[in-house]
């Protein structure tokens, strides 16, 4: 009697509509919760990533226009460089323009600076960049670099932080290479 009393309330529970609702809402709110939240971490990450693709291209078209960097000038770019970046934080970005010339048939740093117009790679080692970039042994190229360190909101749950690097090569526009104060080369005064 007492099996006969369990199949009565097994077919009054599956006859009730309400009932299955709320089941399959507890199975299916799980996922669309999560759908949600992953979608909106998406465009974040896009547009986090979008934003220091702009910043490198900035960084890079605004010292290719200068025929010599000064230290001064150099801040001047990363502070334009940060105003790009924005809403982005300062903080994990790093940033660096290297003028890259022929040594024989290979790429070389003539001269790379970063944040603070500190040395970010040092001159004669290898450059960043194809050798067919750069037009003739005489010119070089500019080329800017932009690094983020992107933390998800949900770093500590399921994301961990992603670095975002981007990179521009772009020719000089007045001279046939930028030359950097301070930094003796061939073609720079």
């Amino acid at each position: 009697m007492a099996q006969f009393s369990f199949l009565r309330r097994l077919k009054t529970y599956g006859a009730n509509k309400k009932a299955m609702a709320a089941v399959e809402f507890a199975l299916i709110a799980p996922v669309l919760i999560a759908m949600l939240f992953g979608g909106a971490e998406v465009s974040q990450l896009l547009a986090a990533d979008r934003k220091i693709t702009q910043a490198a291209s900035t960084l890079a078209d605004l010292a290719a226009q200068d025929d010599a960097l000064t230290c001064a000038e150099m801040d001047g770019l990363v502070a334009a460089t940060r105003m790009v970046a924005q809403p982005l934080s300062a903080t994990p970005l790093t940033l660096q323009v290297s003028s890259v010339v022929l040594s024989g048939s290979s790429p070389v740093i003539e001269w790379s600076r970063g944040i603070g117009c500190a040395v970010t790679r040092s001159p004669g080692s290898a450059g960043p960049v194809p050798a067919n970039l750069i037009p003739n042994a005489s010119s070089g190229i500019i080329v800017g670099e932009v690094s983020y360190t992107y933390t998800s909101g949900f770093s500590a749950l399921f994301v961990p932080n992603m670095t975002i690097r981007k990179q521009f090569a772009l020719l000089p526009r007045r001279s046939s290479k930028v030359c950097f104060a301070g930094v003796t080369s061939t073609g720079c005064p």
